[in-house]
């Protein structure tokens, strides 16, 4: 398990709103978040929901649509969601499963607590 979460940590680093951070910090952030998974045709997010909570994806792949139409496609390595952990707001777009996919989710609710008692994080997750 540790091993898993300081490889997920360093992947993070590859995410422009973690990038700043200390390995410490995107060490913190793994623990805090979780896996989820989507099975091949899950719509995980909906578009015009509530913004909660930042997606990486760890492996499979997911579509992305606005409006009912095809906007991208994503893979392990991309992410999604990071506006959700600093505004909240609404969805932007509907994100599908376009295959058995593994994430690492992180709420905002996870998250605010950190930020709150660590200005450094705070600092450089802005």
């Amino acid at each position: 398990m540790a091993n898993a979460t300081k490889q997920l940590a360093k992947q993070l680093g590859s995410v422009p709103i973690f990038s700043k951070l200390t390995a410490k910090h995107r060490t913190m952030i793994a623990e805090l978040g979780k896996t989820v998974r989507w099975a091949d045709g899950k719509v995980g997010v909906k578009e015009g929901s509530n913004a909660s909570a930042f997606f990486y994806i760890v492996d499979g792949t997911v579509t992305v649509t606005r409006n009912g139409k095809k906007v991208a496609t994503l893979k392990g390595g991309d992410f999604f969601g990071e506006l959700a952990l600093l505004t909240g707001g609404k969805r932007t777009a509907t994100v599908t499963a376009s295959s058995d996919t593994e994430l690492f989710a992180i709420g905002r609710s996870a998250l605010t607590p950190v930020i709150r008692t660590n200005p450094d994080f705070a600092i450089d997750l802005i």
